[in-house]
């Protein structure tokens, strides 16, 4: 009787450890994304269309960008709080998916990332502190 007992605690002893990994993991892959406040210094509306302004986020070093149009040409640029740059790309971003980006290195501090699509521009200030 006494294997029985035994196999009983290791059957559990392994479910709560697999609960345990599978959880660890899922928590892992879920990012913490902060939203990026903007300010839309010449992000004007159109007289003739609908004006939109692209949402950004972070966590931590990765930043994400989400548009419900397609911005062809959008310049980013990353800079740290003494105006030196980071990262600067020319890029595409559809509507169907954000667009996301690491910039390896970065310590925590204040940045400044600023889009600029045709015409239009703005900016938005993020804090990293982990």
């Amino acid at each position: 009787m006494q294997p029985n007992h035994n196999n009983k605690y290791m059957k559990l002893l392994i479910v709560i450890f697999s609960t345990l990994i599978v959880e660890f993991f899922t928590s892992m892959s879920y990012a913490e994304e902060k939203k990026i406040e903007v300010t839309e210094k010449y992000w004007f509306e159109d007289t003739r269309s609908v004006s939109y302004i692209p949402t950004i986020t972070h966590d931590s070093n990765t930043l994400y960008i989400y548009s419900d149009i397609i911005l062809e040409n959008l310049n980013i640029t990353v800079k740290n709080a003494t105006g030196m740059l980071l990262y600067s790309n020319t890029v595409t971003i559809l509507n169907t998916q954000r667009y996301s980006f690491t910039i390896d290195d970065m310590n925590k501090g204040e940045f400044l990332i600023e889009l600029t699509y045709r015409k239009k521009y703005l900016y938005g200030h993020f804090n990293i502190s982990q």
